[in-house]
This record gives structure tokens, C-alpha cells and sequence, in this order.
């Protein structure tokens, strides 16, 4: 038997610059509307930190979290949602 299924999806984000430095910020919220499992809705957001060494080189750290409500479940977009944390380090390099 095949379910009918809708998911609605957006995502808000933002920079700032100053200096040689950036903040980046966003939002996310994905809902499926559906019978049983299909019915779930998840948030995710993070922040992130840049600074500049040079034209070529910058640092980053970044923090992103998401959560949802109900079972683990995967959109029609193919996103999987399940609760978690993440941070990161590191440099980007432009050769």
C-alpha cells in the first residue's frame, strides 16, 4: 500500500563579517506529513567561527546540532534525521 507523504523543508543562515573574521549562523526545520512513522518533524542549527590568515588560508571552527521528534526517520529530500552533535576544526587551503 503506498502512503501518501508531504515534506515541507527550510533553512535560514547568516554572516557577519569583521575584520578578518566571520560568524555564520543557521536554522533548519524539515516536517513530513504523513501516516505513522511518516508524521516527523526536526530542527538543526549551527555556528561557525572563520579567521582569515592570508588570501589562501583560513581557520574554521564550527558547532552544528540536530534533533527531531519521534523515530528516526529519512525526508523526501533524502535527509536523515536523528538526534546528534557535531564539532569541527581545521584550515582551508586554496592551492
Amino acid at each position: 500500500a503506498a502512503t501518501d507523504l508531504e515534506s515541507e523543508m527550510y533553512a535560514l543562515t547568516g554572516k557577519y563579517k569583521f575584520g578578518n573574521n566571520e560568524v555564520v549562523a543557521s536554522y533548519g526545520n524539515s516536517e513530513n506529513d504523513g501516516t505513522g512513522v511518516a508524521n516527523q518533524s526536526g530542527d538543526s542549527y549551527g555556528i561557525g567561527f572563520n579567521h582569515k590568515l592570508s588570501k589562501r588560508t583560513k581557520l574554521y571552527a564550527a558547532y552544528a546540532s540536530k534533533s527531531h521528534d519521534g523515530a528516526d526517520f529519512t525526508s523526501v529530500a533524502g535527509d536523515t534525521f536523528n538526534d546528534g552533535d557535531e564539532f569541527s576544526i581545521g584550515m582551508f587551503h586554496k592551492f
